[in-house]
């Protein structure tokens, strides 16, 4: 008697675990939805800018680069050099462009 009710018990038991293991997740209650991430958004920016000392010229062109990323909807620190500033002496001034990239 107490093998056939361990071969009970143990029937019921597996039965339980086939019929959960059937059941698709989303009859079962449990959520199946995956959060994606939105696709990253790019963008390039160029500056120039003239001034009489190379520093100056440098920051200034930053400056202008960054505020037209600001235009655009993108925040500094979404904001990144993208290469090095292509520095010219002409006359007295110094002429400095840079591109920045910025992604969101």
């Amino acid at each position: 008697m107490r093998s056939i009710r361990c071969l009970l018990a143990t029937t019921v038991v597996a039965g339980t675990v086939l019929l959960t293991a059937a059941v698709p997740a989303s009859a079962a209650g449990i959520s199946t939805t995956r959060a994606t991430a939105a696709p990253a958004t790019q963008a390039v920016f160029s500056a120039g800018s003239f001034a009489t000392s190379l520093d100056a010229a440098v920051q200034q062109a930053y400056a202008k680069a960054r505020q037209e990323a600001a235009n655009a909807g993108y925040s500094t620190s979404q904001c990144v050099p993208l290469g090095a500033p292509n520095i010219e002496g002409v006359s007295a001034d110094w002429l400095a462009e840079v591109t920045i990239q910025c992604t969101r």
